[in-house]
C-alpha cells in the first residue's frame, strides 16, 4: 500500500544506504520505506524480534570472551541501562559497548507498546510485528491468543501461510477471525482442516509457534494415523514441534520418546532432542546406512547411542549441536571456567586432544560437570560428586597427560574453597 506524506508521530526515520525508513510500534503499527520524495510503501514480511534474541547471544558471547581479561569493566558495561560512552575504553569492550547501545536503544523504542500487550507478543519468538499490528487492528484476538496461541500466530501472520497454499492473499484477518476455528484454517489455504487439528494447534505453547515447524506439523497431520498417534501429547513444546514439523526426525522417535520431550521445560526454549536427532541422521548418511532409520524410545538411549565411543570419528558432526548443559555447580574462578553447552565440550575436546565427547550423557543428566582450566597450565577438569560434595574425576592436559602437581594443588585448593 502506497502512503503519500504519512503521519510521522510517535515513530523515527532512519536512512541506510541512501534510503530512508520510517518505524511505529505504537499506537497504530507501520513500517514504511520511502520510493520516491514523499512516497512511502508499506514493508511485508517483516521478521522482527522483541526479545532481541540475537543482538543479546551476540552480547553475550563477546562478554564472555572479554570477561576474564576485563572482569570489572564488562560487569560495568553490562548492568547500565542508559547509553554508555565508549570513550577510550580497549577495541574489543568497544564493540561489546555498541552492541549494549544498540539493546539499550530498541527497548528505549519498545516502551510505548501498552505492558500487557508487550508481555503477551514477546511470548512468540519471532513476527513480533505483524503481531503487533494484528493486535492493534484485532483487538479480539487477544482473548483467541489465551486458548489457542498458534491460530491467532497464523492469522497475524495469514499473508505468508496463503502464499505457501498458493490462494489468493486474504488481505486483514479480521474478514476470518469471527470464523470456526476450522474454517480458519480452511480459509489459510489447509483444505482438510477438521476439529482433530484445531485440539492440537492448541496444545502448541506460544514458543513454539514457528512457520517452518508448523507448516510441517500441519502437513505430517494429513494423515490420520499421525493424528491419532499425537493425540494424547499434554502439551507441544518448542522441542517437540521441532521434531513434529521435521518428517524424518519424526519417524526416529516413539511416543514415549515424545512425550519425555513434551514435559521438558529444558526444551520449551531449546529443542535440544530434535539437534540431536539431525546429528545421528546425519552420520547414518555418512555411514552409507540403508537399513531402517532406528527409532529411539528415549533421551537416554538416544544419548548413549549418538555419544558413545563408536561414534567419535563423526564427532564433527556433534561439534554442530548446542545443547544446553545442567548450571554448574560451583562459580566461576578466572582460570577455572565452567562449559555451558554441548559445543563448548566438543570445542575442547578437539583442542585438548581428548574423548570427553563421549560423556556428554553425563553432563547432561547432571552426574558429571566440566572446566576448562586455563592456569597455572591449560587442562580439562571434570568433577562428580560422592557423600554430597564435588571432587575431581580427572584433571590432564592435552592428550591425557597428568597435569603438574603445581596445577592438581591449584585446583584442589580452588575446589576445597568452594565447597565449604
Amino acid at each position: 500500500m502506497l502512503h503519500t506524506d504519512p503521519d510521522f508521530s510517535g515513530g523515527i526515520i532512519r536512512e541506510k544506504e541512501g534510503v530512508r525508513f520510517f518505524l511505529r510500534l505504537w499506537p497504530s503499527p507501520i513500517f514504511l520505506q520511502e520510493s520516491a520524495a514523499g512516497i512511502w510503501s508499506e514493508v511485508d514480511d517483516i521478521d522482527d524480534d522483541f526479545n532481541l534474541l540475537t543482538l543479546v547471544d551476540l552480547r553475550d558471547r563477546l562478554a564472555e570472551k572479554d570477561r576474564c581479561t576485563y572482569p570489572q569493566e564488562v560487569d560495568f558495561i553490562l548492568n547500565k541501562s542508559t547509553f554508555i560512552k565508549k570513550g577510550t575504553l580497549p577495541e574489543t569492550l568497544q564493540i561489546l559497548c555498541c552492541v549494549q547501545n544498540r539493546i539499550i536503544n530498541r527497548k528505549k523504542m519498545m516502551r510505548v507498546i501498552p505492558t500487557a500487550l508487550f508481555r503477551l507478543v514477546r511470548r512468540f519468538p519471532e513476527r513480533h510485528f505483524s503481531l503487533l499490528q494484528y493486535f492493534h487492528e484485532n483487538p479480539g484476538g487477544i482473548e483467541m491468543a489465551q486458548t489457542n496461541p498458534a491460530l491467532v500466530y497464523m492469522l497475524a501472520t495469514s499473508k505468508i501461510w496463503c502464499k505457501k497454499n498458493n490462494i489468493g492473499i486474504i488481505g486483514s484477518p479480521r474478514k476470518i477471525q469471527d470464523m470456526k476455528r476450522v474454517d480458519i484454517l480452511k480459509s489459510l489455504g489447509f483444505t482438510g482442516a477438521d476439529k482433530s487439528i484445531i485440539r492440537l494447534l492448541k496444545k502448541i505453547d506460544p514458543w513454539g509457534c514457528r512457520i517452518e515447524y508448523i507448516w510441517g506439523l500441519l502437513k505430517i497431520l494429513e494423515d490420520w494415523k499421525i493424528k491419532r498417534r499425537l493425540r494424547h501429547l499434554p502439551r507441544i513444546n518448542f522441542g517437540c514441534v521441532a521434531i513434529l514439523g521435521d518428517l524424518p526426525l519424526f519417524h526416529q522417535v516413539s511416543n514415549s520418546l515424545l512425550h519425555e520431550v513434551a514435559e521438558n521445560f529444558r526444551e520449551d526454549k531449546h529443542p535440544v532432542t530434535a539437534q540431536k536427532l539431525k546429528a545421528w541422521l546425519k552420520i547414518e548418511e555418512e555411514q552409507g546406512n540403508s537399513k531402517p532409520t532406528r527409532i529411539f524410545s528415549s533421551c537416554t538411549r538416544l544419548d548413549r547411542t549418538l555419544f558413545s565411543d563408536s561414534w567419535l570419528p563423526f564427532a564433527g558432526e556433534m561439534m554442530h549441536l548446542f545443547c544446553p548443559l545442567p548450571k554448574s555447580p560451583l562459580p566461576d574462578h578466572p582460570d577455572i571456567r565452567s562449559l555451558r553447552n554441548s559445543k563448548e565440550v566438543g570445542e575442547e575436546g578437539e583442542e585438548q586432544g581428548n574423548c570427553v565427547l563421549s560423556l556428554l550423557p553425563e553432563f547432561l543428566a547432571g552426574k558429571k560437570v566440566i572446566y576448562r582450566v586455563l592456569a597455572p597450565e591449560r587442562a580439562t577438569l571434570t568433577l562428580y560428586k560422592k557423600d554430597e560434595k564435588w571432587q575431581i574425576d580427572a584433571l590432564e592436559s592435552s592428550w591425557n597427560q597428568p597435569v603438574s602437581s603445581k596445577t592438581r594443588d591449584y585446583v584442589q585448593g580452588w575446589l576445597d574453597r568452594k565447597i565449604r
